[in-house]
């Protein structure tokens, strides 16, 4: 069940237990217990459009990207101009187009993007990527990610850049920046208060995975981010294309840098059958995309990263 007055206390908890998939024999015994099972297992449901190392899809995405730049500052200049009672009916025009270039855009360019543990370690254009990720083994088995790319990425990396691509200003990268924070800080930082949810995963995980999709299906069409155990992505409720450019069909997707046994990539899977997402004890969505975050993307001004206390060290 959602509860939404109980922030402070489970800040608490997800700090103690980190962002950071676990080592050892505390990844053996996290691997035993989210291990999905036949019932909720990897639905894959796009592939990716935009590999690595394909210089003419690199090209094309890079031009969509200025496009996007290019539209979102006439918006800018119209808010601007805009009389107050205006600004409101902006605003959603300016979400709507948002959202749209993310689900057509964005996310589908990501795909099978390589997921692996590690640190920032190599330049790509302005951004730092974790390099050699074809030479590393998932933590939780014995196989090898046999991926060709030279570069991967993990899960609050992959959330950074699909909103950075989007437009957005913020600090990607060091102790200060989206990718070293706690999933729910990362909730924090782009949802408003009243838009985020806490989901009670400790007795059925089966009716805590059907409550929160059900709950998501009972508002308008919109993207989340989804804060787990040890993972976060985005919760996507609408028809983002697949790799062919075709929509599918309306429904709630989990996009993310997945980490499944035998498909270490980036993702999109129908949220009621992810077995991440079933596995995950605690389960934290925030809807993003609000008025204030939409006013920092026409304004083009900075968001500040929000840092829990007992993550500043």
């Amino acid at each position: 069940m959602a509860d939404t007055g109980k922030i402070k206390l489970s800040l608490s908890l997800l700090a103690a237990m980190g962002l950071g998939m676990p080592t050892g024999a505390v990844a053996r015994q996290w691997e035993e217990e989210n291990t999905p099972t036949k019932r909720y297992t990897s639905s894959i449901i796009t592939r990716g459009s935009n590999k690595t190392g394909d210089s003419k899809s690199e090209e094309r995405y890079q031009r969509q990207l200025e496009q996007i730049e290019s539209n979102r500052e006439t918006l800018s200049q119209r808010y601007k101009t805009a009389k107050t009672k205006d600004r409101k009916l902006l605003l959603a025009e300016s979400r709507e187009y948002i959202t749209e270039q993310m689900l057509e855009t964005i996310l589908p360019a990501r795909l099978d993007i390589g997921w692996i543990l590690g640190k920032e370690a190599v330049t790509v254009g302005d951004r730092k990527y974790i390099t050699n990720c074809h030479q590393r083994k998932n933590p939780y088995s014995n196989q090898t990610n046999s991926l060709e790319d030279d570069i991967c990425t993990n899960c609050s990396l992959y959330v950074a850049d699909v909103l950075l691509d989007a437009g957005f200003r913020f600090t990607r990268g060091g102790k200060t920046g989206i990718g070293g924070q706690l999933a729910v800080d990362i909730i924090r930082t782009f949802s408003e208060k009243r838009e985020i949810s806490w989901f009670n995963t400790t007795s059925n995980l089966e009716e805590s995975l059907n409550h929160l999709v059900t709950q998501v299906k009972s508002k308008e069409p919109g993207m989340y981010i989804v804060g787990l155990d040890r993972h976060v992505g985005f919760l996507v409720y609408g028809q983002p294309l697949d790799s062919s450019r075709k929509k599918r069909e309306k429904e709630v997707y989990f996009c993310h840098a997945a980490y499944y046994e035998n498909y270490l990539q980036v993702m999109c899977e129908k949220a009621d059958t992810s077995g991440i997402l079933y596995h995950s004890r605690i389960k934290v969505i925030g809807r993003i995309l609000g008025n204030s975050m939409m006013e920092s993307w026409l304004n083009r001004k900075q968001i500040p990263t929000i840092i829990s206390p007992t993550n500043r060290n």
